[in-house]
């Protein structure tokens, strides 16, 4: 369907859509914006969940400097081990499920340097 919707709207040339691992995805060649919905927990373990989310913003923050990154979930615990600050939250559904869509901004050191440099 966002296929469909992409090239309906004519920005299918300018997003690239897949399903793959995040240790599997290759950094931008500019910075651009990752949009994801990983597995909230219905059929992985909490603690396997976790560390999927560690995982996720571990890649993130080293690979996608300069990037945002948009992460869609229904499980709010998971959402803390990404490990990285939201720069905005917002609580949409899933059907019931009351599900969190949260914006990183990543960028190379601390949040304080960048601040101080005026970079953020």
């Amino acid at each position: 369907m966002a296929k469909r919707n992409a090239r309906n709207s004519n920005t299918s040339e300018s997003i690239n859509f897949s399903r793959s691992d995040m240790s599997d995805v290759n950094p931008f060649d500019e910075p651009g914006i990752i949009i994801m919905n990983p597995p909230y927990g219905e059929r992985l373990r909490q603690e396997n969940l976790n560390d999927l989310y560690k995982n996720i913003g571990d890649k993130l923050k080293k690979d996608f400097n300069g990037s945002e990154a948009w992460i869609f979930s229904g499980n709010p615990e998971a959402l803390k081990h990404v490990g990285l600050h939201p720069a905005r939250k917002l609580t949409l559904f899933n059907g019931q499920l009351e599900c969190k869509f949260q914006k990183y901004v990543l960028y190379e050191g601390s949040k304080k340097r960048q601040t101080q440099t005026g970079l953020v």
